[in-house]
Order: structure tokens, then C-alpha cells, then sequence
């Protein structure tokens, strides 16, 4: 990253897909929103998993109920 100093403050310029420069102070902002928000994605990659889990469960429970209603609902065959 290539920085200047404009009126006395560091500036930095971004990739080359960026055509601004921002002062460093801007740049500390963006590092700290930039960590809250992969926080934020790790914590809701934790929830997916758990309602994951929690999906294949459920499913096997109702799988087990069916099973069970299934059992319960032939009828006796006499031979």
C-alpha cells in the first residue's frame, strides 16, 4: 500500500481497483469494522452449523416416529 502525506496527515492509497486515498485514521476504521464484521460472519457460520445439527435431528426423530407409526398400524398376520 503506498501512502503520502497531504496538509501534514498520512494517506494511503489502495489496490489498484481503488482510485482514492484515504487518511490513515479512515484506514484504522475500516481495519477494526472490517474485524467486527468477520466476528460477526464467524459467529453466524457457528449458528448455521448448529441449526444444521439440529435439522438432522429433528429428521431422524421424525424418521423414528414414522417407523413407529408404521409398526403400530399393520395389521397381525395370522399363518
Amino acid at each position: 500500500m503506498e501512502s503520502t502525506v497531504i496538509r501534514g496527515w498520512p494517506y494511503y492509497h489502495g489496490t489498484s481497483s481503488s482510485n482514492g486515498w484515504i487518511q490513515s485514521q479512515e484506514l484504522e476504521k475500516l481495519k477494526k469494522d472490517l474485524e467486527g464484521v468477520k466476528q460477526e460472519r464467524d459467529e453466524l457460520r457457528i449458528k448455521i452449523v448448529n441449526i444444521e445439527r439440529l435439522f438432522e435431528e429433528n429428521n431422524a426423530m421424525i424418521r423414528q416416529w414414522m417407523n413407529s407409526i408404521n409398526r403400530q398400524s399393520m395389521p397381525l398376520s395370522f399363518e
